[in-house]
């Protein structure tokens, strides 16, 4: 309903899913998600355009953020529950204002890198945080950690502030992703030479870009 402002669920809420779409296009500005629900449907909150945050009880049940979960909103702030283990594909996709996502304390597989970042492992069973998957929208400076292997998909974009991204010339960076820069102000950059591969789309619409340079030793393989 584009009428719905407001939802609210009982403490004891033994709701276990939100399918697909359930609050799609709704003028919502502000959730709570039951700790019983274990599954959140893909663009739940597509095209939400006065939302601003989304939280999760203590003790959620949620293991992963589905594709496109927040399409189009215009939400602010997001929570991750401790027991998520899977952002997927997309799942950041058109929200331009989210510059607040909070990692649950218990949470071992994402890391809150200096309020910047939003890290992630490759293989769950390591220690090791080598995937970038969300830079905070607002970021105008972004530096790189050299151990950082992937950047996600769409983990740059709509950065409208971000005029300088900085590697470390030991960088271990194999991937840039799909659309990872896209929308973004960046105006020039520097690819490592460990890059392997870049995506398709990982720079479209970055109209502010001037300079894409490359190390003599690059070990690059493909483009798009």
């Amino acid at each position: 309903s584009r009428k719905l402002k407001e939802i609210s669920f009982p403490n004891k809420s033994r709701l276990k899913k939100i399918g697909s779409h359930a609050f799609a296009e709704c003028p919502i500005r502000n959730i709570t998600i039951p700790s019983s629900v274990e599954y959140l449907g893909e663009n739940v909150f597509c095209n939400c355009n006065k939302l601003e945050s989304v939280n999760f009880q203590v003790q959620s049940k949620l293991t992963a953020i589905e594709k496109e979960t927040f399409y189009n909103s215009t939400i602010k702030s997001l929570y991750i529950p401790s027991k998520v283990v899977k952002l997927k594909k997309r799942w950041c996709s058109q929200t331009p204002n989210l510059n607040n996502v909070i990692i649950d304390v218990y949470n071992t597989h994402f890391l809150d890198y200096n309020y910047n970042f939003i890290l992630g492992k490759i293989n769950l069973n390591y220690e090791d945080y080598e995937i970038l998957y969300f830079a905070k929208r607002d970021i105008d400076i972004a530096e790189i950690p050299f151990y950082i292997k992937i950047i996600a998909s769409f983990a740059f974009e709509n950065c409208q502030k971000l005029r300088k991204v900085v590697f470390s010339r030991i960088s271990q960076l194999k991937l840039i992703d799909i659309s990872a820069f896209k929308n973004s102000s960046i105006i020039n950059i520097k690819i490592p030479s460990s890059v392997k591969k870049i995506c398709q789309c990982a720079f479209q619409n970055t109209f502010q870009l001037r300079r894409v340079s490359f190390y003599n030793d690059s070990e690059l393989l493909s483009i798009g």
